[in-house]
Formats: structure tokens, sequence, C-alpha cells
């Protein structure tokens, strides 16, 4: 049988091919048709491999999706913080604007009103907030820039996605919990020495209405009271015949000859005549029914018509004295005769014309002294040009008088009227109105750095306001705090880009504050400034440099995002808060509550939407009592400080609440009224993946888009 089949296959080989030769090749043939357990091997490697590459694949690709969101919601999150920095209104109702020392209150020299994004938007209102630092020091990032950041007093950042800035939370759903709630911020870089927005020791601007009397302050028994002679009675006459007496101070009486800042003794007389007069005048003609409800009425009592014009008369005697002096000190008398008394003059729009050209040319030439003592020269000249502009503020306001009517009234004939020595017509009256605006709104434009005549209420432009800054070169200013047993406090000096002249009396604290003992016979501002670094208050004028030039990298910062689950910590919400900088307490100034007090200065009655800038920037999601020992899953609605009146309180700093002010029981940080634990333990580190990386200009200057 075997022969049979080699046969079979020898008779299918090609002819001359030996017979054994072709059975060894039909051998190789059929051992071909298999694959050696070797080969096997390797190609079930090769393929482990392709799968295993393609399984690779998927997890890399789910990793670059999650990126690739995270690096949106970043950079949403970026254009979303700052175009609610950049629209933010640079208003603080609640701020002191004016204290004795800025160390004695909240004032805007302190870290919780300066002009930074960090400071502005970490706010219990914009849904951004401090990580707790428990967590924050647990998280690693790339070359450890997380933990240097907190080193360097830096906080991480944590956002409400579903909160809308400016919308109360309490009007806000829960929400479940989102992929944003994994990312973190922080703003790298170190901020700029911004200028002060408001001088602690007088708010300037001050502003008027134009025409007015002086500017005047009202002093109490809460307030430091000032001087004596600088009192004026106010007398407010009761319709039950009672006799209601307050006291107000003249803000503009200690205003000199001179451009330096005036003691008492120098008070400016001529001007406070006319703000007794004026105070006399309107009381006649606004008479009080009580202290607390004024109606305002254009009829004189019974029995006092000839009384209120004997007050308008010697109110317009006052101001043409005040007038015809500051014409005369501003080296103009001759003017005095020429634009305010106009003997025979009827264009009066052309004698108007004429004396805009004399008032800008004098307002350019105070600008343009050159030579030996030219500062003191040119401030000088600069409160003369201030005591004119008072002088037409001061006639308008006497002029208007005779004008006074009731809508419904016919205009009054001012032809058989005189003021002082002065025939009357409408057309003078309005020309003396036209004189009073133009020469404020002008005044306003050219001297900033003057503050002889207060800024007009009608002109509100950036360039009404000084530069100023904190000298940080300088040894810093230190004193007593008022009431806190001999503690002692320290702040910057102040340096402006020029010497301020006819500063004026302060409106809340005419006076300085000294170890607790209060001299109302001495101004802050009292003495040159030497631009030296030698006067009590100013610091030295080499080291301010708010109008040097620079380069925008130098005004840059950045924003850095991370993404991590912090959330899934057990003490995500129970951690206490980070820490609250000492300037966002409620802290009252010493003119209210109980000065000598801590306590007393952190009494209530500050409203949720007037202390926007203080307490702390989780105050809407914090616990007002401890949760820790409720299993997970509890609900916290009740123990959260939005609900009700006596939760929303509950957190004002007194002894009591201060553990509350400090968020120190922890907050619903996912904002689900539920108490959640993750099952992460605090012992475990986390890596936070960067995310992005935004530059953005930090301003030295408050800035507002509208």
């Amino acid at each position: 049988m075997r022969s049979m089949r080699q046969d079979d296959h020898s008779a299918n080989a090609p002819a001359g091919v030996p017979a054994d030769v072709r059975i060894r090749a039909i051998r190789n043939i059929a051992a071909r048709h298999g694959f050696t357990l070797f080969e096997v091997a390797i190609s079930l490697a090769i393929m482990g491999f392709a799968v295993i590459s393609v399984l690779m694949v998927f997890p890399l690709g789910l990793k670059e999706q999650q990126q690739a969101r995270a690096r949106l919601l970043a950079a949403a999150k970026t254009m979303e913080l700052i175009e609610y920095f950049a629209g933010k209104s640079n208003s603080e109702r609640m701020a002191e604007f004016e204290t004795p020392e800025p160390w004695e209150t909240r004032p805007f020299s302190y870290t919780n009103t300066r002009w930074d994004l960090e400071t502005r938007l970490a706010r219990f209102d914009s849904g951004i907030r401090p990580l707790p630092l428990d967590i924050a020091k647990r998280l690693d990032s790339d070359g450890d820039e997380i933990q240097r950041l907190l080193a360097e007093g830096a906080h991480l950042y944590y956002a409400d996605a579903a909160m809308i800035p400016g919308v109360d939370i309490r009007l806000r759903n829960p929400s479940p919990a989102v992929e944003s709630n994994k990312i973190i911020f922080a703003v790298s870089g170190y901020a700029q020495n911004n200028a002060v927005p408001v001088l602690p020791w007088k708010a300037w601007p001050y502003r008027a209405a134009y025409p007015s009397p002086p500017l005047s302050a009202t002093f109490g028994s809460s307030r430091f009271m000032p001087q004596v002679d600088v009192m004026v009675p106010v007398i407010k006459n009761g319709g039950n015949g009672t006799t209601y007496s307050t006291q107000a101070v003249m803000l503009e009486g200690w205003m000199g000859v001179g451009a330096d800042p005036a003691l008492p003794s120098a008070r400016e007389q001529l001007m406070a005549e006319v703000f007794r007069k004026a105070q006399d005048y309107t009381e006649t003609v606004n008479p009080m029914t009580n202290p607390t409800s004024f109606t305002p009425s254009f009829t004189p009592p019974d029995g006092n018509a000839m009384s209120l014009m004997t007050k308008r008369t010697a109110l317009a005697e006052a101001c043409l004295a005040f007038a015809q002096d500051a014409f005369t000190r501003a080296g103009i008398g001759a003017n005095y005769q020429t634009y305010v008394v106009a003997p025979g003059i009827t264009d009066f729009r052309a004698l108007g014309s004429q004396w805009h050209t004399e008032f800008v040319q004098r307002c350019v030439a105070a600008e343009a002294i050159t030579g030996a003592s030219a500062n003191a020269t040119r401030e000088t000249r600069r409160t003369s040009i201030g005591l004119e502009v008072q002088a037409w503020r001061f006639l308008a306001l006497a002029s208007a008088t005779y004008y006074l009517r009731r809508e419904s009234e016919p205009e009054p004939d001012l032809s058989m009227l005189m003021m002082g020595t002065i025939p009357l017509s409408t057309d003078r009256l309005r020309y003396y109105n036209d004189r009073c605006t133009e020469a404020a709104m002008r005044y306003a434009a050219s001297f900033p750095y003057d503050w002889t005549a207060p800024r007009p209420h009608a002109r509100a432009i950036m360039m009404d306001y000084p530069l100023i800054e904190f000298d940080l070169f300088t040894p810093p200013r230190s004193g007593a705090i008022s009431g806190a047993g001999g503690s002692m406090a320290a702040m910057w000096r102040p340096v402006s880009a020029q010497r301020i002249t006819g500063v004026g009396l302060p409106g809340v604290f005419p006076g300085v504050l000294e170890a607790g003992t209060w001299t109302s016979s001495v101004s802050p501002f009292a003495g040159t400034d030497g631009r030296d670094g030698t006067h009590r208050l100013w610091g030295d004028a080499s080291h301010f440099t708010l109008t040097r030039k620079f380069h925008p990298r130098d005004r840059c910062r950045e924003l850095v995002f991370w993404t991590v689950d912090w959330q899934s910590y057990e003490d995500a919400e129970t951690a206490p808060a980070a820490p609250l900088d000492a300037s966002r307490t409620l802290c009252h100034g010493v003119h209210q509550g109980n000065r000598n007090d801590y306590d007393g200065r952190l009494r209530g009655g500050v409203s949720t939407e007037d202390a926007l800038h203080l307490r702390n920037p989780e105050r809407m999601v914090s616990f007002t009592r401890d949760v820790s020992a409720l299993p997970s899953g509890s609900d916290v609605t009740s123990a959260l400080m939005t609900q009700g009146g006596a939760n929303l309180g509950s957190d004002q700093g007194r002894t009591g609440s201060r553990t509350v002010l400090l968020g120190i029981y922890g907050a619903d940080r996912n904002r689900n009224y539920l108490l959640d634990r993750g099952p992460v333990p605090k012992s475990v580190r986390m890596r936070a993946t960067q995310v992005s990386r935004f530059t953005y200009y930090d301003p030295r200057l408050p800035i507002t888009l509208r």
C-alpha cells in the first residue's frame, strides 16, 4: 500500500526528478501546513500589544476630553471674573470714609477694599470663595506651585457654578454637583501698591450744589465734638412751641489766607458769616415741625414775613462782603466793580464772555509759574482762584433768594429790588448763576489738588480725584487704638502727586485723636507739607510712583486654574473657612456705639446689602452651629446662614458669634442643603492638575466700565 501511494505521488512529479527527491519534497510541503508553538506565541504577543494599545487610547481620550472641558470652563470663568471686576461698582456704602486715624475703623485703606481682583470678587454675593486652608494644604501640583502661593499669603478659590453675581443666593434652588465644582484657581503674582481711593483723614472730593451756602456737618453726642468756636447753632422751630437745637460745623471754615492748611485761629470769618446768615435764612424758609420730620415750604410762618425779608437782606450783605474781600485777596479787586456790581450793564451775555476770557487766563497762568518758590506761588494763586469761585457761588446763592416763588406763581418783578446796593434784574440773576456754574466747572477741571472749593454735584469725572498712594518706604505712623487698653496700631503715611492746598476741615472729625485723647484745636493737616516726609501726616513725595512710566508686563498678574476633586474629602464641608482678614469685621468707627469696647463697635444694624465687602466670603453658605456630629446626608437647612432673620445676624462678630463670623463650623460648599462627607480621608494628598493660565492687567486706580 505504501509503495502504491508513493507511486501515485511519483506519477504527478515532474519528469526527470528522482523518486527519492520527490518524496522528500512532498514531506516538506506537508510539514508547512501548521505553526510551531514559537510562531503562535509571537503572533499572540503582537495581537495582544495591538489590542492593549487600542484599549489604552480610550482612557487617554477621555482624560483629554475632560481636560479640554476644564480648559473651556476655566476660560469662561476667567472672562466672567474679569468682566465682573471691571464692571463692578466702586462704591462701598458701609465703609466709613473718614476717621481720626485709619486704624480706628475700616476705611478704604485696608485689605477688604483694595482694588485687586481677588479682593473685589471674593465676597459673599459673588460666589467666589476661598478654599479652606486645611484642604488647600493637602493639594500637590506641578512645581509645588499651590503650596508656594499659599506660603506667600495667597488663597485658593472655588466658585459656585450656579451663583449669579448680584443675585441673592437665597433665590437659588439646590442643584446637583457639576464638573465645574472641581475647578479651583489662584492669583499668581504680587498686587500693585494701589492708589488710595479715599483719604481716611478727609474723603475728598467733597461735593456741593452750585449755588449753595458753605458745606456743613451736624455734630451730636455720638460724634467727637469739635472746638466750640467752630460751632454754629442750628435752630429748629417746632410747631408745638418747642425749640430744638443742634450744632453744625462749617467744613470750609479752616481756609486761611495762604495756601497752607490753616488752624482754627485762621478761620475765614467772612465765610463763617455767610454760613450763619444762610443757616438763619434757611431755617426761616423751611421751618421744622419736629427735629426728625422735614416738610419744606416757601411760605414763612405767621408773623415772620418781615423776618424773612430781613434775613434775606442779611444773607445778601454777607455774600457781597465775602465776594468783595475774595476778589481783593485774589489781586483782582477791580473785577468786583466790573463784573459783580457791573453798574449800568444791560448786555450781561457780553460781560460774561469777557469775564470768561480773563478767568481762563488766570487759571492757565497759575500752572505756568517758574523760578524760585514756584510751588508756593502757584499754590497761592490756586487758592486765590478758589476764593473767586466761592465768591460767585455765594453771590448766586444770595441772588436766587430774590427769585424764590412757587412753581405756579408768575416770575417776580425784580426791577424794584436791590441786593445791597446792586439793582436786580432777571438777566443779572441768570448772569450770576452762569458765572457760578462756569467758574466751578473750570476750577474742578484745572486744580484737582486745591481743595479750597468743593466739587460740583453736576460734575463727577475721574479727574476730580487726586492721585494719592501710601508711602511704603517711609516709617509708618503709629498710635494707640481708642478704647483698646493701650494697644498700638500703625499705618503707612500718604503721599500725593502734588502738595494739596486749601485742605479745610474734615467732615466727620475736625481735629486729631492722639493716645485716645481728642484735640479739636489741631488739624491733622496743620503745617506745610514739605514733600520730604517730615510732615506729621504726609510721606516723602520722592516715593510717589503712580505717574511713573511702566511697562505693561510690570502690572500683569496671572489667573491659574487647576482641577481636583477636593469635595471628595471627608471634611469638605466641615473644615473651617479660610482665615478671615480683620478688615472684614463689622467694626464701627469711634463715633458709633461704645468706642471704648470692641464688642460695642461690633453692634448690629448693618444690613446685608450695605456690607458686601465685609464678613466672610462663605457667609451665605456657612453653618451657624456645629454640625460635625450629624450623620452624612443630614438636612442642614436650618443651620445655614440664609435661613431666617436670626441666622442672618448671627455673624455680626460679638463674643458669642465670632465663631460664625470666622466660619469655624464649615459650610454647605456644594449648596445642596445636605451635609456631605466624601470617601477620601484627610490624611490623603491629592494631585491638582493644571488646566490653564491667563494673564490679566492689574490696575492701580479704581476703574469701572459702564
